[in-house]
């Protein structure tokens, strides 16, 4: 029945929705570090309680997310500068000319080329030093920096308030929401294990890979290393991506005559990507939750293709999670079948 009552919570509820709607992946960034920093709080408490979770908030913002921001924005740098100062239109044209165009197949690509009038185009885009012609670039880069501030000061504030009213929340998912499982709070550790599990793997083999990459690009001499160093961590994260990022920096190599780079990046990158992906990361989702890697690989591209960059750690910790529900039902029905067949069994006996 519709009473008063319902009609005025569903329709908050839609308001509060349509509310917080424009920043929904940051509330769901704010839960995931909330999630994981949670343990923190017990390990190292303080008397104050919402201190704690200040000092965690900042911690996070400072040490983690700023230096993040700070190595995007000299990556964007350094491309800006490489672009402003080389005519790479040009470059382009002469490596598709020198090593592609002799080829059937590299001759149409370079004909097709030839016949984009853009050179002139981008590059005075690029340069920023007339406003008036570049101010939808301005604009646009004002917003993206703005959105980016914004998301960054609403994702702090979810992270402290799930992170201060932990308990709370935890309680109102166990009376609430999963009141009618037999164990909702052994369900509910589930869930945040595997999203523990499959964050601190994820995150782990991407520092491990940009890391390791970057200074093997500055080693090998490659323009805009930076860049280079961070798309090579957010591919890491992206399963099948790296071998080919990989093969597509070695050919160029090869083409520019350029074999002792081509071999580094080849022996560094494909096997510490072979090490992360096929060693560090499956005994990391093996250890903390049983997960299987076809599991966890499936999860990432599902969620990667549904929810964007926070699916590749919301996809594996979800499927997992329904599959571990779905065999604690089927376990649960077995025992149930196994006692009845046992009751009639005896009860058929006694008859006998």
């Amino acid at each position: 029945m519709f009473t008063k009552k319902r009609v005025l919570v569903f329709l908050l509820v839609v308001l509060v929705g349509y509310i917080i709607y424009p920043y929904l992946v940051s509330i769901l960034w704010g839960a995931i570090f909330a999630i994981i920093l949670a343990p923190f709080t017990q390990r190292y408490p303080i008397k104050n309680h919402q201190l704690t979770c200040v000092i965690i908030t900042l911690a996070m913002v400072l040490i983690i997310l700023l230096p993040i921001l700070t190595g995007i924005y000299f990556a964007l740098s350094e491309v800006y500068i490489y672009i402003a100062h080389h005519n790479v239109m040009q470059e382009i044209d002469g490596f598709l000319k020198a090593h592609i165009a002799n080829t059937t197949i590299g001759g149409i690509v370079y004909e097709k080329f030839q016949k984009i009038d853009w050179q002139a185009e981008i590059l005075d885009k690029i340069k920023l030093a007339d406003l008036q012609k570049n101010l939808p670039i301005a604009l646009g880069i004002g917003n993206f920096a703005s959105s980016v501030f914004f998301n960054l000061v609403f994702m702090s504030l979810f992270l402290y308030y799930f992170l201060y009213y932990a308990e709370a929340i935890k309680q109102f998912f166990v009376e609430k929401i999963l009141d009618e499982f037999k164990s909702p709070e052994s369900i509910l550790q589930i869930v945040t294990e595997n999203i523990r599990a499959v964050c601190s793997s994820l995150l782990i083999t991407s520092l491990i890979a940009g890391a390791l990459m970057t200074i093997t690009y500055y080693c090998v001499h490659l323009p805009l290393a930076l860049f280079f160093g961070l798309l090579t961590a957010l591919l890491a994260m992206i399963p099948f991506t790296l071998p080919i990022f990989y093969s597509l920096l070695i050919l160029v190599h090869v083409f520019q005559a350029k074999f002792i780079a081509a071999i580094v990046i080849a022996i560094v990158g494909f096997s510490s990507n072979i090490f992360t992906d096929n060693i560090l990361q499956a005994k990391i989702l093996q250890n903390k939750t049983n997960m299987k890697f076809i599991t966890a690989l499936l999860g990432i591209i599902a969620g990667l293709k549904t929810l964007g960059l926070i699916g590749i750690f919301l996809g594996p910790a979800i499927l997992n999670f329904a599959l571990r529900l779905f065999a604690l039902t089927e376990d649960k029905e077995s025992r149930k079948l196994k006692k009845s067949l046992k009751t009639k069994e005896l009860h058929h006996g006694r008859e006998n």
